[in-house]
């Protein structure tokens, strides 16, 4: 069962209290080695070939996965690149900046909060870093095939990347290359139960950390009626000892692919066009 408590009044919309942190799931399949390489380190896992060369500190870069192909010669003075999880945005490019998680409905009991577990998808990202500690995203790629959905109407909606996942009650085993672990509160802040069977997302909002095993983040749902809810991305690490992503996007200009005024603020995005 999912965990509920009571709510906590006191908490501001988009003022978020520490997570409740829970135990890892100790089924890890062999995934993606995150983290640092040296330039002569070559990547190929699961069809995904990262090789790197340097000539008088030129890299000739070139990654390919599923028949595409991408190639780049940057100048830099260090001999190293990064690998790490991204935002799946640009994949297999920039359709929309918001993300769409449906599930399983769940009935939430009022003006309490209930924790859940979903999956989200990834993109895997190549950054070099210069002297001065600047990271900079030279490309990314992904194992997932996006799909896209109408989140609203024509005349007053967003055009969502959607995913599908089941509902968990604790942090599920997943892929790491093309799967997140989401930590979702869902605070039902009314006085009726309350079904909800998807969440809206500003995917630049969100905030991603990794280890060897998982990525994961976290978010809040606000409800504050049957149609309507805030979804908050937090800057919170579900678990002790991962390493924050870089980031890649910038909050600002939203896509144009959205036709609503207002609905994004800081890293919280307003549903007011139904939650099943």
């Amino acid at each position: 069962m999912p965990i509920t408590r009571p709510i906590k009044k006191s908490t501001e919309i988009g003022k978020r209290r520490e997570i409740i942190q829970p135990a890892r799931n100790p089924e890890t399949s062999n995934g993606i080695s995150y983290g640092k390489y040296n330039s002569t380190q070559e990547i190929s896992f699961k069809g995904l070939n990262i090789s790197v060369e340097k000539d008088d500190g030129v890299f000739h870069f070139r990654r390919e996965i599923a028949g595409s192909i991408f190639t780049a010669n940057v100048a830099t003075t260090k001999d190293e690149y990064f690998l790490e999880p991204v935002e799946p945005m640009n994949i297999p490019a920039h359709v929309t900046d918001f993300l769409q998680i449906k599930f399983e409905e769940i009935v939430v009991e009022p003006e309490t909060t209930t924790t859940i577990y979903l999956t989200m998808p990834l993109g895997i990202g190549i950054f070099l870093e210069a002297e001065n500690g600047e990271m900079n995203l030279l490309d990314m790629a992904g194992f997932n095939n996006p799909k896209f959905a109408l989140y609203g109407q024509p005349r007053r909606g967003v055009i969502t990347r959607v995913h599908t996942s089941k509902v968990y009650t604790k942090p599920p085993a997943t892929k790491n290359y093309k799967e997140a672990i989401l930590h979702l509160d869902i605070d039902n802040r009314t006085d009726q139960w309350i079904k909800i069977g998807r969440i809206v997302m500003y995917m630049k909002g969100l905030e991603l950390y990794y280890d060897s095993t998982v990525v994961a983040s976290c978010a809040e749902m606000i409800v504050t009626s049957p149609d309507k809810a805030h979804i908050n991305c937090l800057d919170i690490s579900l678990f002790d000892g991962l390493t924050k992503c870089s980031g890649v996007f910038k909050q600002g200009k939203i896509s144009k692919f959205c036709s609503i005024n207002d609905v994004v603020r800081d890293k919280m995005f307003t549903m007011d066009m139904g939650l099943k």
